[in-house]
């Protein structure tokens, strides 16, 4: 998929939002927005009131040898943006097979600082698979001593998204495979510190190649 022209890219995000979230991207047959919920959730039983996340970025493609979709989108985050610290709270996505933790998750700093970070979750609701898929949480962690005890807070959603589609754009150009579709996430999700945050209801697409050299 060659790289679009910025009147292109929203021509094409207002056409996919006018059809709804489930429809197929243009030029990848059987890749559509992920079944799983669109929110990640703060507690194991993915509690409808208890949103945490927009699920504002979707991997997609075939996994390395010995490996999942989370675990081949944690390296391509590790190899290509450095995103190589793994720590951070679990979270939880809901799909047919129920409420389901996060796989992998990357960030740029460890969870004592501000930082950019993703949870990877795989999106089981695929059978079979005709295109394997991971759904992730892109957000800006902001430490606050709002909350009791400190902790991070996510401080915004768009901007990490379209951070890692800025990042791509820099690649080779085998390895530069993204687009958008509109996904209508825009609740706001309340923070421990008594602030809301919101996304736009844009998901980033990436393909994944199990040629790439990552991992």
């Amino acid at each position: 998929m060659h790289l679009m022209s910025k009147g292109r890219l929203m021509r094409r995000m207002a056409a996919l939002a006018a059809v709804g979230s489930a429809i197929s991207l243009v030029g990848f047959p059987g890749l559509t927005a992920a079944k799983t919920s669109r929110y990640s959730y703060r507690d194991p039983d993915c509690t409808h009131g208890n949103i945490a996340d927009p699920l504002n970025v979707i991997f997609y493609g075939r996994p390395k040898p010995n490996d999942d979709i989370s675990g081949s989108a944690s390296h391509y985050l590790d190899y290509y943006f450095h995103w190589n610290s793994h720590d951070g709270s679990s979270q939880y996505a809901r799909g047919d097979q129920g409420c389901f933790e996060d796989a992998h998750q990357n960030a740029d700093d460890n969870q004592f600082n501000d930082r950019y970070h993703i949870r990877e979750f795989t999106d089981y609701d695929i059978h079979p698979p005709a295109v394997l898929k991971a759904v992730g949480d892109a957000h800006r962690d902001h430490v606050t001593e709002g909350c009791f005890p400190p902790q991070h807070v996510s401080i915004g959603y768009d901007q990490p998204r379209d951070l890692i589609a800025s990042n791509i754009r820099t690649l080779p150009g085998a390895y530069r495979h993204f687009s958008y579709m509109k996904l209508g996430n825009t609740r706001r999700t309340p923070q421990c510190d008594g602030t809301t945050q919101r996304s736009n209801g844009n998901q980033l697409a990436i393909h994944l190649k199990s040629s790439d050299p990552s991992g």
